[in-house]
């Protein structure tokens, strides 16, 4: 090709045969020179084929040269180039072979390298679920002893400093309860462990549950928080009230951590009901600054908080909407927000829920919230109670707060011990 180019004029018909017949002699040449070399280094494999290509140039050399047949003639020489290009493809078959069985091999390797990394996440998963059932335990009862403790030394005389410090440790403790009760919640969730109740419940009681906890809240912040329920919203329904009440109060808390100034509103409005079930929309709704778009893909995530300046100015682990978007799932549904800078938020859901008949029995309603003032135990005061629990602090407290109603406390420590209990006095309650 140089020379056709180079050389002006030149015959390519001339060049083309006897250059690929030289091309074709130094590629024999080289792979000979290499063969031997390889052949001269000890592999076996080499050595047989320079073996026939030594045959083959005697054969060669034989039929050109020489008057008389030492070798063979044609035959011999088509042969011996016959075998050549069999043993070429026999080593060839062999390394491609030999390749896919060490490719298959890597592949089994790396098979059974995942499946013992998937044992090993499954037992550090089951080490870690394990790990926070134990400590939801070791944690709740201590901060239980907290705040039972500072609760009954707020209902004992105090100087007014020592009230205010444990107003304070009474406060501190309830946030700190509440998020131990979140990091649980959100171990439980991830690890699929939580399951959701199916019980009637009063939806129009628990709403206002919400309004008694919310409201204290907003009014301290100057906020307005209304509860609004369309007529046409059936009341009993057939679900999990705890778990749907957990979903609200993460939705109103969080629009009146972030409202400054004025209204959070909480709507609850029917989609259609049918004979067996009827489909709600929840909408909650705030005033404050909004949420930007950028930020809204990350929103769920745990741990996250839209504005990092709030999380010190406000508090909070930022697993509010985490949780809240994981007990969505878990029900069925997901959250829709609608939101612009400055304009506030609203986070939506829509559930579909069995219906359902009042409960025949009273008591069976949901008790009324404790924002609405102590309950009136006047009825069974001088009942005799026998307190069951393993906690010696669990114990303490609740003894109290029970002689503080003016009731007959016993206590047991095991299910052993109130059995004998049981059989030996007359009691008029036992509490396990």
């Amino acid at each position: 090709a140089l020379a056709i180019l180079v050389v002006p004029g030149i015959d390519i018909h001339f060049l083309t045969l006897p250059s690929f017949q030289m091309l074709g002699a130094f590629w024999i040449v080289t792979v000979a020179g290499l063969m031997a070399l390889q052949a001269w280094r000890g592999n076996g494999e080499a050595r047989v084929i320079v073996g026939l290509l030594v045959l083959t140039a005697a054969a060669i050399i034989n039929h050109l040269f020489l008057p008389t047949r030492v070798i063979g003639g044609v035959v011999v020489l088509q042969a011996a180039f016959a075998l050549v290009i069999l043993w070429v493809a026999v080593v060839m078959a062999n390394r491609y072979t030999g390749m896919f069985q060490n490719l298959e091999q890597q592949v089994a390797k790396r098979t059974a390298d995942l499946r013992q990394t998937n044992r090993d996440l499954e037992k550090a998963l089951a080490a870690r679920s394990q790990f926070l059932a134990n400590m939801s335990h070791e944690l709740r009862t201590p901060m239980n002893a907290i705040l039972g403790l500072t609760g009954l030394s707020l209902k004992t005389d105090l100087s007014e400093q020592q009230r205010d410090y444990l107003t304070t440790v009474d406060r501190s403790a309830q946030g700190l309860m509440g998020i131990i009760e979140s990091i649980l919640d959100f171990s439980d969730l991830q690890s699929g462990k939580m399951e959701l109740a199916a019980e009637p419940f009063s939806l129009r009681a628990l709403l206002e549950q919400q309004g008694a906890m919310a409201g204290p809240a907003a009014s301290e912040k100057g906020l307005d928080f209304h509860c609004e329920v369309a007529d046409d919203v059936p009341d009993w329904l057939l679900g999990d009230a705890r778990r749907l009440g957990q979903l609200l109060a993460i939705f109103i808390s969080n629009g009146i951590k972030f409202t400054d100034a004025g209204a959070v509103t909480l709507s609850v409005t029917s989609l259609g009901a049918k004979d067996t079930a009827a489909r709600l929309r929840f909408d909650t709704s705030d005033t404050g600054p909004g949420i930007a778009e950028d930020q809204r893909a990350a929103l769920y995530d745990g741990f996250f908080q839209a504005d990092e300046s709030h999380t010190r100015e406000h508090g909070g682990t930022g697993l509010g909407l985490a949780i809240a978007h994981k007990l969505t799932q878990l029900m069925g549904t997901e959250i829709q927000l609608e939101s612009a800078g400055g304009r506030g938020s609203t986070f939506s859901f829509e559930l579909q829920l069995p219906l359902t008949e009042a409960p025949a029995i009273p008591e069976a309603a949901p008790a009324p919230p404790l924002a609405e003032g102590p309950r009136d135990l006047t009825p069974i005061q001088g009942a005799r109670i026998l307190l069951v629990d393993d906690s010696d602090i669990n114990l303490q407290v609740a003894g109290e707060l029970l002689r503080q109603a003016r009731m007959y406390v016993d206590t047991a420590e095991n299910g052993a011990e109130a059995a004998d209990k049981v059989l030996a006095g007359a009691y008029d309650c036992v509490l396990m």
